[in-house]
């Protein structure tokens, strides 16, 4: 089933879902004032250095650069 997934569409489950969360966070943000940690809370991700590398590695800036 992995296998699968991953052919079609060239990620891994995890790290489909890791997106789909940056995404999320990406757009709360951008569009309100929460607290970076909270937003990070909010979309599922509760390890802030982890968040961190991923966001920069998918948007090639740190969170708070997109306020």
């Amino acid at each position: 089933m992995a296998n699968l997934f991953k052919g079609e569409t060239g990620k891994t489950f995890t790290q489909m879902v890791t997106q789909q969360r940056l995404i999320q966070a990406h757009n709360l943000i951008t569009s309100s004032n929460s607290p970076i940690t909270e937003i990070m809370h909010k979309v599922g991700i509760n390890n802030k250095t982890f968040f961190y590398k991923k966001y920069k590695e998918f948007y090639q800036c740190n969170p708070g650069d997109d306020r």
